[in-house]
């Protein structure tokens, strides 16, 4: 798999993120916007997961299933250890930053999930959309692990991106 190893990539991630939420990061803003930034952008790649693993749990065929299942688990216990982190990372009342409900590009994604009505389909752009949401997790957790000024959010994001990385590399083996 190739590796999201490049800054400038990271940093493109990052600013997607940041503009989805009607902001944007430039060289020397403060740290605790960025960190702010990478548990919204964390937080909403967790959440997507989890509505599109109960999806395939429902629609997808047993190989789906089983992927979903996993997934499903993985990103739940990512979300905790996110919310934990945020407890120690000092970052003032961070649990806002946490979204309940997807975002207009993520929902269109679930959407049109939702509306493959064949079971081969549903399986073939589920892997699509994991695989997407997985590059992007994996360059937004290795940009803030490498830059991040919060160093229990950087411990966070070096922990979980070794397993963000095997997942990826699990789905595109499927794709």
């Amino acid at each position: 798999m190739a590796k999201f190893r490049l800054p400038h990539e990271y940093v493109m991630r990052l600013n997607a993120e940041l503009r989805s939420r009607h902001a944007t990061w430039i060289e020397g803003e403060r740290p605790e916007k960025i960190s702010k930034a990478f548990v919204a952008a964390a937080s909403m790649a967790d959440l997507f997961e989890m509505r599109v693993a109960e999806l395939a749990l429902s629609q997808g065929g047993e190989k789906v299933r089983t992927l979903a299942q996993t997934l499903l688990q993985e990103r739940r216990q990512q979300a905790q250890r996110l919310r934990s982190t945020l407890k120690i990372a000092a970052l003032g009342d961070a649990e806002h930053l946490v979204p309940y409900q997807l975002d207009a590009r993520r929902e269109h994604l679930v959407d049109r999930l939702s509306d493959t009505g064949d079971e081969e389909d549903f399986g073939a752009l589920f892997i699509r959309q994991q695989r997407a949401s997985h590059e992007e997790a994996v360059g937004i957790f290795c940009f803030y692990a490498v830059y991040g000024e919060n160093e229990a959010l950087r411990a966070f994001a070096r922990i979980t991106l070794p397993f963000l990385e095997r997942r990826l590399d699990q789905v595109a083996q499927l794709t």
